[in-house]
């Protein structure tokens, strides 16, 4: 288990103390067998040099588990990670925020994935517009609508080297077309999830 900065995750999600199966492990503590490595990732390396920040550890996960392998949260207590350290406040951290959940929807399959342009569409929009009518924070959606074209062109090459990855493989959140769509449209959030939500794929 990694304690972000202090706040103790048991209170938030129950069961948290238990062993399960997981999308992705946190990049903050992980450990991977080099083996897993070199037959699944692209050059032998755990990440591609184009993901960097938060995107490879998580895209890591989505590869190991199309390729056969599992990934696992294990409660052990190792260590403190302050998040956001290496970006702090800065804008820097919310450019490859948004960069990394644009290449997300471009290179991972879901079973909503006929929507996904849709997502990309009001992204592109509407910070473009934004940006026009609200001067105040113009250079922050300038900043924010750059992301998501940057995502765009990065996922042709993520979409090369690893293929496109299904996320029905791995342990995820079911999420209904209504639901999607209201979130969309921003009317609402599917909110907080925790482990004991995850539909888990059928192990071989």
């Amino acid at each position: 288990m990694t304690v972000f900065a202090g706040v103790a995750l048991e209170h938030e999600c129950p069961g948290i103390n238990k062993s399960h199966y997981v999308t992705y492990a946190d990049g903050a503590y992980m450990l991977v067998k080099a083996e897993a490595i070199w037959r699944s990732c692209p050059d032998g390396k755990p990440f591609i040099d184009e993901t960097f920040l938060y995107l490879d550890d998580y895209l890591l996960g989505v590869i190991l588990w199309n390729r056969g392998y599992k990934v696992a949260y294990v409660s052990v207590k190792s260590g403190t990670h302050y998040a956001s350290l290496t970006t702090g406040s800065s804008k820097t951290g919310r450019y490859y925020g948004r960069r990394a959940t644009t290449i997300g929807i471009n290179v991972i399959k879901t079973k909503l994935t006929y929507i996904k342009q849709l997502y990309i569409a009001r992204r592109l929009i509407g910070y473009r517009l934004l940006g026009i009518f609200n001067k105040q924070r113009r250079e922050d959606y300038s900043m924010i609508l750059k992301a998501v074209r940057d995502g765009l062109g990065l996922s042709s090459i993520i979409k090369e080297r690893v293929g496109i990855l299904d996320l029905e493989k791995t342990p995820h959140i079911h999420v209904n077309t209504i639901d999607a769509l209201l979130e969309l449209l921003q009317i609402k959030k599917i909110g907080r999830v925790n482990h004991e939500m995850l539909k888990q794929p059928e192990m071989q």
